[in-house]
C-alpha cells in the first residue's frame, strides 16, 4: 500500500503538525504553571499543619478546638484530593504529549 500526497498537503501537514505541536505546548505550560500553583497551596497546607502539630507535641497547644480539628481534617482531605487531581493531570498530560509526538512522527515519516 503506498500514500500519495501532493506537495502542497506535504507542506499544509507539516504546518498543521507544527502547530498542533505549538497548541499542544502552550497547554502543557498552562497544566505546569496550575500544577505548580496547586503544589504551592499544598506546600502552604503542610506547612502550616506541621507547625500547629509541633506545637501541639511541645505542648503549647493543650486543647484544640473541634473547629481547629475539622479544619485540619478537611485540609487534609483537600491536601490528598489535589494530590490525587495532580497525579491524574500528570498522566494526561503524558497520555496526550505521547499521542501527539507519534502523530507528528508519523507525519514525517510521510515525507
Amino acid at each position: 500500500m503506498s500514500v500519495v500526497v501532493s506537495k502542497g498537503g506535504i507542506r499544509r501537514g507539516v504546518k498543521g503538525g507544527f502547530a498542533e505541536i505549538q497548541k499542544s505546548k502552550a497547554e502543557l505550560t498552562s497544566e505546569i504553571d496550575y500544577l505548580t500553583r496547586k503544589s504551592d497551596d499544598i506546600t502552604k497546607m503542610i506547612v502550616h499543619s506541621n507547625d500547629l502539630l509541633r506545637r501541639v507535641n511541645r505542648g503549647e497547644v493543650v486543647n484544640l478546638k473541634k473547629e481547629e480539628m475539622k479544619r485540619l481534617q478537611t485540609e487534609a482531605a483537600e491536601i490528598q484530593g489535589y494530590i490525587r487531581e495532580n497525579k491524574e493531570r500528570l498522566a494526561n498530560l503524558a497520555n496526550t504529549n505521547d499521542r501527539e509526538l507519534k502523530a507528528f512522527m508519523a507525519i514525517m515519516n510521510v515525507i
